[in-house]
């Protein structure tokens, strides 16, 4: 369990994240795709598939701060994300 400082880090970029993100400045859509993959895969020690969705919900409110910038890094950052719920899903059902 994260603890109260380590979620408001996260707030707090998230909301950098929204504020800061400007037409060709790096954004979070090209780390956050190979994140997902390694986290879906390959997860921290300790992380649950309950703690990875959790990841996962947190980089889409970091992305749909800044949608709007680049539509193809938007479009593959969906895709991944997709795929990164669908193999947490199946991670879940084998685990119950």
């Amino acid at each position: 369990m994260r603890s109260s400082c380590a979620g408001d880090s996260v707030a707090t970029q998230t909301n950098i994240s929204g504020d800061q993100t400007t037409p060709g400045s790096p954004n979070p859509f090209a780390w956050s795709a190979a994140n997902r993959r390694d986290i879906t895969r390959n997860p921290p020690v300790g992380w649950s598939v309950a703690r990875r969705r959790e990841y996962f919900d947190w980089t889409r409110r970091v992305v749909d701060r800044i949608r709007g910038i680049n539509a193809a890094l938007e479009a593959h950052y969906d895709e991944t994300l997709a795929h990164a719920y669908e193999a947490l899903a199946a991670l879940a059902a084998l685990e119950s």
